[in-house]
């Protein structure tokens, strides 16, 4: 079913004002939590709160995402720009979307609901390396990454579908094309200010 199933479910049973997600087999450094505790206390218009991590395991390096709500947004058009075992969210904002994470987008449900929470939320990274991202063979296999492409390019559909509906066909093109380009592009919020109505 998915890692969403389960969280759900716990979602719904939590009565905390936040949820922080944790996977059982990456490493939480020390204050994680405490960071994150701190920038949705200190700037109330942040909704969602993630981090930067370390790839350990078959996997090395470090992931930087967008650091502001505004590159956050414009980063979506793009891929997920929140690592998931990461995220810490206000739990009002998570019940508002009804039915949080959506089975039939697994293995890529958290992108399609950043995607569907980014219309009322704002999201935030806090830009420094929180957390380590164990990577195993299991999740690189090559069946694996056809299944995600699959369920990001129908996310990438209702991306065009939910913001871009009244866009002209040249600037739609314009987004699908860096779609194609698999060489690690970012869209910027500069980037996309000129579409229309976006």
């Amino acid at each position: 079913l998915g890692q969403g199933n389960h969280l759900n479910k716990g979602s719904k049973l939590a009565v905390g004002r936040f949820i922080a997600i944790g996977h059982g087999d990456d490493i939480n450094l020390p204050g994680r939590f405490a960071e994150q505790l701190a920038a949705l206390s200190k700037n109330p218009a942040i909704d969602l709160a993630a981090t930067w991590i370390e790839y350990i395991g078959e996997k090395k390096g470090i992931w930087k995402g967008p650091v502001n709500s505004r590159d956050c947004f414009a980063g979506l058009l793009m891929d997920s720009i929140l690592a998931h075992p990461t995220v810490m969210f206000k739990r009002d904002k998570l019940l508002s979307t009804g039915n949080y994470y959506r089975q039939e987008f697994v293995p890529a449900e958290d992108y399609d609901l950043w995607v569907r929470l980014s219309p009322f939320c704002s999201f935030y990274n806090v830009p420094k390396v929180l957390l380590q991202y164990r990577v195993h063979r299991d999740q690189i296999s090559p069946q694996k990454e056809a299944l995600i492409q699959d369920r990001i390019d129908r996310i990438r559909d209702n991306i065009i579908n939910y913001f871009l509906a009244n866009a002209d066909n040249s600037s739609i093109l314009f987004l699908k094309q860096l779609w194609n380009f698999k060489a690690g592009s970012r869209i910027t919020f500069e980037m996309i200010s000129n579409i229309p109505k976006l």
